[in-house]
C-alpha cells in the first residue's frame, strides 16, 4: 500500500525523482529477488530474459531514479 502512496505523490508532482547513472538491469533483476521466497513457496520457476533488440542497442549504464524504478517494479509485480 505505501508503494501505492508514493507513486500516488509522484504522479501529484510530491516526490523528488534524483537521476543517477545505474544499470536498468540490475535494477530489474533486484525486483524479482525480492519476490524469490514467493516464487518458491508457490513453487513458480522464473525465467529472466534480456531481448535481443535491448542488448542490440547496447545500453548498459543511464541516467535514471533506479529506487523510484524499483518502487514502481515491485508494486506492479505485486499487483499483477
Amino acid at each position: 500500500m505505501d508503494d501505492i502512496l508514493t507513486l500516488s505523490k509522484l504522479d501529484s508532482q510530491l516526490l523528488l525523482v534524483t537521476p543517477v547513472d545505474a544499470q536498468p538491469l540490475t535494477v530489474a533483476q533486484r525486483a524479482l529477488k525480492m519476490h524469490e521466497g514467493e516464487l518458491q513457496t508457490a513453487d513458480i520457476q522464473l525465467k529472466f530474459v534480456v531481448e535481443d533488440s535491448y542488448k542490440n542497442l547496447g545500453v548498459d549504464w543511464v541516467k535514471f531514479d533506479p529506487s523510484r524504478v524499483l518502487q514502481v517494479l515491485v508494486c506492479t509485480m505485486s499487483i499483477s
